[in-house]
């Protein structure tokens, strides 16, 4: 999963980022037009958990990654990365008195600028292509319907969800990365003063504070967290918000060695989990079994769920949910 920081100037986004870098202690890479820092759900309950029932030596964590545009990116670069990316994370600058409503409707309707200049565009060239005829014309005919719909579904300022979760209209938009197609994370950066100010429907911190929090010696730290009335730092809540908020899921794997996290978006199929997992499993794919991890844990662990009669088998299309423990059988020598 590929995520990316927006929002307007001076909201504290890089702040939101270097805090995170010191969280997870992780280093960033740096592209011309953005930094990237990849970002480890290492706070998973469920995969710990796992680990201990099947007594597996090794749990591997799934990752995600965020960037953050630099100053030197344009705006045609900041737009084409967020099109690039999978949730975007608005940041709101809570701390400077800006109005976190009016901010969010700016953005919903920039969204919708950005993709009909787009659809229209594209709409022009394939109706060109079906009066010219030829070639190009019966993929232009198959194309036309969706862009139509698309663009109607903008104007009227009308949610895509149900249009992309079609498997054929999914694919002939995919190349546009609509930005309506995208879910958004909306993150209300406080002040020092009121750190849980937001509005409820955006996760709350503040990232200077945290920041320096974050940086701080955990003896240090403890100190100043009790003088701002924080119990803890927030930056597992906020890595949690961002990946799950953003629509994304895990399925789990139980090999020989290890118990995986593997990262999911929504409704992902079997075959799709199978090329995560290894591209061969996904060309030869034969059936995914799979147990709710609730019924692994339940039965403790995946043999005693299956022999409970636990265990689904299911086709290359199946759509998987959040938290499937997946066996995938595959037809490779």
């Amino acid at each position: 999963m590929k995520a990316i920081l927006a929002g307007p100037p001076q909201a504290g986004k890089t702040t939101l980022f270097e805090g995170l870098c010191a969280h997870t202690g992780g280093r960033f890479a740096t592209a011309s037009t953005h930094h990237i820092l990849n970002i480890t759900l290492s706070s998973d309950e469920r995969l710990a958990r796992l680990k201990e029932i099947t007594a597996r030596p090794n749990a591997v964590p799934a990752r995600f990654s965020l960037a953050d545009p630099t100053p030197a990116a344009s705006e045609g670069q900041k737009t084409a990365l967020m099109r690039q990316s999978d949730v975007l994370v608005f940041v709101l600058p809570l701390f400077a008195g800006a109005d976190a409503q009016k901010q969010r409707d700016e953005f919903i309707n920039w969204r919708i600028e950005q993709d009909l200049a787009v659809v229209e565009g594209r709409l022009e060239r394939v109706e060109a292509a079906m009066r010219k005829g030829g070639a190009a014309k019966k993929e232009a005919e198959k194309e036309h319907p969706v862009l139509v719909e698309v663009a109607q579904r903008l104007r009227n300022k009308q949610q895509l969800a149900d249009i992309i979760s079609n498997p054929e209209k999914r694919r002939l938009l995919a190349h546009f990365g609509l930005l309506c197609a995208k879910p958004i994370v909306w993150v209300a950066n406080t002040s020092e003063d009121e750190p849980s100010s937001g509005p409820q429907w955006a996760f709350s911190i503040c990232a200077k504070l945290e920041k320096e929090l974050a940086e701080m010696e955990e003896a240090e730290r403890a100190e100043f967290l009790a003088m701002f009335g924080l119990e803890r730092l927030h930056w597992d809540e906020l890595i949690k918000h961002i990946y799950f908020g953003g629509g994304w899921g895990l399925f789990y794997t139980i090999g020989e060695e290890e118990v995986r996290a593997w990262e999911m978006s929504c409704g992902m199929t079997a075959r799709e989990a199978a090329a995560k997992i290894h591209s061969d499993f996904a060309k030869h794919f034969v059936k995914a079994e799979i147990v709710r991890y609730e019924d692994v844990v339940e039965c403790g662990g995946w043999d005693a769920a299956v022999a409970a009669g636990k265990m689904r088998t299911v086709a290359a299309d199946h759509p998987l949910r959040d938290g499937d423990v997946v066996f995938i059988k595959a037809a490779v020598r």
